[in-house]
């Protein structure tokens, strides 16, 4: 079994693959179950599900879009919907709601686009998500999708609130009057009433309070005033509470027999929600492989062949590697300098198998292949146990140690500077032991080292591949390619010098070294120079040659150009010549007549007018053009259709057929939004690849998510500048949203902000008319506005 600690996994970056793949998903659940992820137990499921990820990545390719937004968290709802009795809130119903219209427009898509017929690994997905129109025409009659309880939700409710709004307006003119009071008019600190605590009061300065017959509600933070509830309407205020408590008591039980209606598509409602999780999941997944430009290799394969592989985190910096193991010879041991990318190629390399056998295609190119791995065993970077007081190289050894009560010929081992940690002699010879007895026991084991012992015994075993990361020995810097077939040098005396380490250094280093060896690693270094300068040359011809190339082919499409414009140009002169002629010719065969009604012209001379105005005398003549045999035959007439892309050659642009004329040879086409009607013989197909290229740069607008934008806004305590800015953005949103009112809470205070507030909604376009907000809205602390259809 594949199963590798969170450490180990972290060792080659996976950690970070599941922060991209779980940060694509819209779901919080979807992201927890990414963040799960695990290999699949065999090959025919790991195949499957590359193929699944593969199908919705062609399908958003070539088909559209797949918008999940409104897909939430939904587990607590379906508890509470489980137990009988409970209530869901309202902000929970809005939540099933969004998600019950996101059943219905998947399923709306599953039909348009014909998933089943073209897509079928994804139909499961699809087919587990019911419609649900019943329940969203139940849950419309209830609440609005801004969230309020809509009166249709219930007879008594409408009743109930048609008794508040008839109170509410009763006391508003029975305080109203307190107001203009003669008596109470005096001691008021603001000429307007306010509600505090759910009651209808007026604000009176705080030394007055005893003057009013009425009782004292609330106070004012400053202590100035005092808001007294006047004898007048305490009655009515005691009766709005009571229809207040009612109308609260009506909605909970709405929303009771709400759940209750709810349970019994409990299962349903479920089975959707996991198919939604799913695609999500699958869509995270499909999205990074189109960023990744990944493919699906071939799996159950003998031989492990990368072509192109590149470490999916680094983006346009990664350099590709290729490389194949096959089943006869499957021990690889890479060498190379200090920094040449060794460690990232085996990193790569971990990500790659790793992310396959998750079912996730990876970056490399097609053609590649994977045998299925029961266990895989990664040894990359430091590693030490505290705890157990193991240093890193026994702690390496017994990670290896325990790996092999696993060991079989479907292992793959990825080991970082194998037998590096103690002394080197006998770190070389520990590391050729344990190659050795993978290799015996049918493992693909690959390895970086710097050892020369164990370079040496590798170039001559023959069931083993020696490779190196490249080092351009001219530039002195590492090129990052892997180079098969060839032995390493680690460069470490020649870098060191390179920076600058002082020449004693340098000095007694090399006169450690034995004469053999520093022989040895001066001819390779020579061989690898001349091979880089021979490649410099080549690469120089070949691109010679390509140009060279290039520079016939842009001759060649010249001549064809300029041919296909002689064509169209002789085409047009002919046609032309002929419409001039047929009106001529008519003109003269009036002429004609008449002069023979009169009797001026004899029957000779008639004759050969006659003769001469036949329209198969000029079209005889040179200048006819039509298509030769040769023509024909290499250019047979193309079959086009209305919907189909084009290119029109008179333009040299592409375009789209709306309709063609049969009868007339002719269609018309949409160019750069323009109509035109053309003649069918100006029209191209286009080839496969331009149409395969022109489906990748498809764009896809998304429309932003305005499941947060509310109904309301707060500018309180905020500096003007910022309170207009703000403003500015929030009414963006809100005119996407579609709300038709709004409220600005902008606070009372000194009426600034209310100015500021004003003054916006004054010239904004978007503002059919504003005013200041009721008591029971928020009185002048509020600016209610109406905004245009």
């Amino acid at each position: 079994m594949m199963n590798l600690s969170k450490d180990i996994l972290k060792n080659f970056d996976f950690d970070k693959i599941l922060d991209q793949l779980s940060s694509a998903c819209v779901c919080e659940v979807s992201r927890e179950k990414m963040m799960e992820l695990h290999p699949y137990t065999n090959p025919e499921a790991m195949n499957q599900r590359l193929q699944t990820v593969q199908q919705l990545f062609d399908f958003i390719t070539f088909d559209g879009s797949l918008d999940l937004s409104g897909l939430s968290d939904l587990r607590e709802i379906f508890q509470k919907i489980a137990i009988p009795g409970s209530v869901l809130s309202l902000y929970q119903v809005i939540l099933l709601f969004n998600f019950l219209l996101l059943c219905e427009k998947t399923k709306r898509l599953q039909k348009a686009t014909r998933i089943d017929e073209k897509y079928p690994l994804l139909t499961v997905f699809f087919n587990d998500i019911e419609s649900y129109t019943s329940l969203i025409k139940k849950i419309k009659l209830i609440c609005s999708p801004e969230g309020f309880i809509l009166d249709s939700a219930s007879p008594r409710l409408r009743d109930i609130r048609r008794r508040l709004n008839h109170l509410q307006a009763e006391v508003r003119t029975t305080i109203e009057k307190c107001l203009h009071n003669r008596d109470i008019a005096p001691f008021l600190q603001d000429a307007t009433y306010t509600i505090r605590r759910g009651r209808y009061v007026i604000p009176i300065k705080s030394e007055f309070r005893g003057r009013i017959d009425g009782i004292v509600a609330d106070y004012s933070s400053s202590g100035s005033s005092v808001f007294i509830e006047p004898k007048p309407i305490l009655y009515l205020n005691n009766e709005l509470e009571v229809l207040t408590i009612q109308e609260k008591d009506e909605i909970d039980t709405i929303l009771l027999k709400l759940a209750n209606d709810l349970r019994p598509y409990l299962s349903q409602l479920e089975s959707s929600f996991q198919a939604m999780l799913e695609l999500d999941i699958l869509h995270a997944q499909s999205q990074l492989a189109r960023k990744w430009r990944a493919h699906i290799p071939r799996v159950g394969e003998k031989d492990l062949i990368i072509k192109e592989g590149r470490h999916p985190l680094l983006g346009e910096k990664a350099v590709p590697f290729s490389l194949q193991i096959s089943s006869d010879k499957k021990t690889m041991v890479i060498s190379g300098p200090n920094a040449g990318g060794k460690t990232v190629l085996l990193k790569s390399l971990a990500l790659i198998v790793y992310l396959a056998h998750c079912g996730i295609p990876v970056p490399v190119n097609p053609g590649s292949s994977l045998p299925f791995y029961h266990h895989l065993f990664v040894d990359i970077g430091d590693h030490q146990d505290i705890e157990q007081n193991l240093s890193t190289f026994t702690y390496r050894l017994s990670a290896f140690q325990e790996s092999l009560t696993q060991l079989s010929s479907e292992s793959l081992y990825l080991i970082d500077e194998i037998g590096a940690g103690t002394d080197p002699n006998e770190g070389s010879a520990l590391a050729i032991g344990m190659i050795d007895f993978l290799g015996q026991q049918g493992a693909t084991c690959i390895a970086t080292t710097h050892y020369p012992l164990i370079k040496s015994y590798v170039s001559q075993h023959p069931a083993m591949i020696s490779a190196s990361m490249e080092f351009n020995p001219i530039l002195f810097q590492p090129t990052y390619r892997l180079l098969v077939d060839e032995i390493g040098e680690s460069y470490g005396i020649k870098i060191a010098e390179n920076i600058g380490i002082p020449q004693p250094v340098i000095k007694i280093a090399l006169q450690q070294l034995q004469k053999e060896w520093i022989d040895l690693n001066e001819l390779i270094i020579s061989n690898r120079k001349k091979n880089q300068e021979l490649n410099i040359q080549l690469l120089e011809w070949q691109e010679k040659v390509k140009d060279a190339t290039n520079r016939q082919r842009e001759v060649v499409q010249l001549q064809e150009q300029l041919e296909s414009q002689k064509k169209i140009l002789i085409k047009d002169f002919q046609e032309k010549l002929t419409q001039y002629l047929k009106k001529t010719r008519d003109d003269i065969s009036q002429l004609i007549g008449q002069l023979r009604k009169e009797k001026t012209l004899d029957e000779s001379v008639y004759q050969e007018l006659k003769e001469r105005v036949d329209p198969k005398f000029y079209l005889t003549q040179e200048l006819t053009w039509s298509p030769s045999e040769e023509t024909i035959k290499d250019s047979p007439q193309a079959v086009f259709q209305a919907g189909e892309k084009v290119m029109v050659d008179i333009f040299q642009q592409e375009g789209e057929i709306i309709s063609i004329d049969d009868l007339k040879n002719e269609a018309t086409v949409v160019v750069n939004g323009r109509k035109c009607v053309l003649s069918i013989n100006h029209l191209q197909k286009k080839s496969k690849e331009e149409e395969f290229s022109s489906s990748l740069q498809r764009s896809y607008s998304f429309q932003p998510s305005l499941n947060n934008v509310r109904n309301q806004i707060e500018i309180r305590m905020m500096k003007a500048e910022d309170a207009r800015e703000k403003l500015d953005k929030y009414f963006d949103q809100v005119l996407l949203a579609g709300f038709k009112t709004v409220y600005i809470i902008h606070g009372k205070g000194e009426g600034i902000l209310r100015k500021v507030t004003h003054e916006f909604l004054q010239d904004n376009p978007a503002v059919e008319s504003y005013r200041n907000g009721l008591p029971e809205e928020g009185g002048l602390g509020v600016t209610v506005v109406i905004l245009k259809d």
